[in-house]
């Protein structure tokens, strides 16, 4: 996929912008409106532009991407953006998701400053204790950030339902 004339390397960080705008009109619409269907929407866009550009990534090294700080943070990412749907889905209020979401974008701005081309493993990294490093720490990160925001948002708001202090308990 490298002899396509660097089409690869211009289209993953083109897939990661359009993510990034479908994941702040996300946060944008789940915050103003009351039906939740336009926020699921550009949720489900942002997404999938994501995984696209983490399948053009995957592509271009010839890896699955966990080798650098970029790549451990597309990871985190995905498992927030997984918390995103499961909030959605488990509280009637939006107040929790609207936050997470926010806290998923933040993250998502702060990539950009780290990208770096996608380049294949140094013979020092190709070993499974890399995968399973990696795994287990976007595992724990992923826990903690969305305990930690919803632990925010159960100190912040004071019509917080006792499920979100249950679910931060869980998590935590």
């Amino acid at each position: 996929m490298r002899d396509l004339g660097g089409l690869v390397s211009r289209l993953e960080p083109q897939l990661f912008l359009a993510h990034l705008f479908a994941l702040l009109a996300a946060v944008g619409a789940y915050a103003a409106a009351r039906d939740r269907w336009w926020g699921r929407s550009f949720a489900a866009a942002a997404t999938l532009l994501f995984l696209g550009s983490v399948v053009v990534r995957s592509a271009a090294a010839g890896r699955i991407p966990l080798a650098s700080v970029y790549e451990f943070g597309l990871l985190l990412e995905l498992v927030l953006l997984a918390f995103v749907f499961f909030l959605d889905r488990s509280f009637a209020s939006a107040v929790p998701v609207v936050v997470l979401a926010g806290a998923t974008f933040a993250l998502a701005s702060v990539q950009l400053l780290l990208f770096q081309d996608a380049r294949p493993l140094m013979p020092a990294l190709k070993s499974w204790w890399l995968t399973s490093h990696v795994l287990t720490a976007v595992a724990a990160y992923g826990l903690i950030t969305t305990s930690a925001v919803l632990a925010l948002v159960g100190l912040v708001w004071r019509e917080a339902p006792p499920r979100l202090e249950r679910l931060v308990v869980r998590l935590v």
